[in-house]
Parts: structure tokens; sequence; C-alpha cells
């Protein structure tokens, strides 16, 4: 809100917007009540569009080696492995558009949002490795952890989503 210098008519004017695309990500990126990175098929396809590479191009990653050992589901279009930087900063987003959502009086979209961030919030948490502290993609087919790690690791922490011990254990460890 203080990004759109507190406009509330600006806010109208983004909000529709918003709340259209963070329900597309549950729509088409959901397996399994893990978010996924994916891809489907474009008639002009362009940088692997529907397939493996196209799915890791749109985690804005591209060939980070977090994905070397995910495979490609053609029936989901999606990577089969949940990542905890998709699911961070998607818990936030539904609890920053709850909160747009409450200025501008939309009582039952705040309630959707806060409703889908805490759904995922708790899938989240069965991302998280207690051997060794910290949230890990995990691979939707059986529930084991991603051995990769990188700083989207830690997107839990902006999404508020990491109990109090979670986030020292991330930071002291």
């Amino acid at each position: 809100f203080a990004l759109l210098g507190g406009s509330k008519p600006k806010l109208e004017q983004v909000f529709d917007k918003l709340l259209t695309w963070n329900r597309w990500w549950e729509k088409t990126r959901d397996n399994q009540g893990y978010l996924c990175w994916g891809s489907h098929p474009h008639p002009e396809a362009l940088n692997g569009a529907g397939e493996y590479e196209g799915a890791r191009y749109e985690s804005g990653l591209d060939n980070s080696p977090l994905f070397d050992d995910a495979e490609y589901n053609e029936e989901t279009h999606t990577l089969n492995m949940g990542s905890v930087g998709l699911m961070g900063f998607y818990i936030a987003d539904c609890r920053y558009l709850a909160q747009m959502a409450d200025i501008l009086g939309k009582d039952s979209e705040a309630t959707e949002l806060n409703a889908r961030a805490r759904k995922y919030a708790a899938k989240l948490q069965t991302m998280w490795d207690d051997e060794s502290g910290i949230f890990r993609d995990v691979y939707v087919a059986d529930g084991s952890f991603s051995t990769h790690l990188a700083p989207t690791n830690f997107y839990p922490l902006i999404a508020g989503a990491a109990t109090r011990d979670q986030a020292h254990r991330m930071i002291d460890e």
C-alpha cells in the first residue's frame, strides 16, 4: 500500500489483477499440495515452453543445479519437486494481498487469501528437514528431500512461515 503512495484508488486498480494472478498459481502449479515450477505448451514455444527446460526457466534460476534431479511431469506440466522458494513467495503474496483486501473492504477475498496462506504454510512445514535444520525442496513422488541448497531455502523466513525455533536453527546453523 505504501508503494502505491497510500492511494486507495491505485490499490483498487491493481487488486483484482493481482488476485487473479494469485489464484492462477494454485490452479496450475499445485501438485499434491506443493507448489512446483512448471511450463505449459504454447504454440509459439520459446525456451522450452511445455518442457523440462521451460519449467526451470519459470523459476528465474534457469540452469540452477537445484533442478538437476527433478523430473518434468507432462500431465501436470510441472517439475515433480515442491519448491520451498515458490511456496515461501506464494505464502507472502497471499498474506500481503489479504492485507490489501482488508484495506479495500473485500472481506471474502481476505478470508480466501488468509485460508490459502495457512494451507500452504502448513504444507511448507512438511518441507522442514529437522536433521539439517532447514527447509528443503521435496520430490513429490516420494516426499524425499533434495540435497541442493540455495538462497531460496530461506524464503520461508520472508513469508513468516518458519517457527521461531526453525528460524533460529536456520540462522545459527
